[in-house]
């Protein structure tokens, strides 16, 4: 096997990964080897993930910043762990089988929900309501 290099922007990832919904779920969604597997990815001297492990480190990245957008870690951590019907099962699964379209989906419904009820929108809309009549 050939050695592989850090991409620096993906242990960064991993990093913010790592400290925000642990090293059990990112080695589980990742696929690393063990379930802490990924907590040694920052360490000097590791390798780091492989080509798949990082592109769902990326997707998993992605998908942490839409949802902790607007919710705490807990919240992120329960969504990517409880079976999604959207998904068909559990994100992080999900994200290890490299399913990622129907779990970003998913992640973008939460979302799209979250801004509908957003209260800061809703006082701008009675403004501009107001502002008509």
């Amino acid at each position: 096997m050939m050695p592989r290099g850090k991409d620096k922007e993906v242990i960064w990832y991993a990093q913010v990964l790592l400290d925000s919904i642990g090293a059990r779920i990112l080695s589980r969604l990742s696929g690393a080897d063990g379930p802490l597997g990924s907590y040694t990815w920052p360490e000097p001297g590791d390798q780091g993930p492989d080509a798949q492990q990082t592109a769902r480190v990326r997707i998993a990245y992605q998908i942490y910043r839409m949802l902790a957008s607007r919710h705490p870690d807990d919240f992120v951590t329960d969504w990517l762990m409880t079976i999604n019907v959207f998904v068909g099962q559990r994100p992080a699964d999900a994200i290890a089988a490299d399913e990622f379209a129907s779990v970003l989906q998913a992640a973008q419904l939460v979302r799209e929900s979250d801004m509908l009820g957003d209260p800061g929108e809703d006082e701008e809309d009675d403004e501009e309501v107001g502002d008509d009549l």
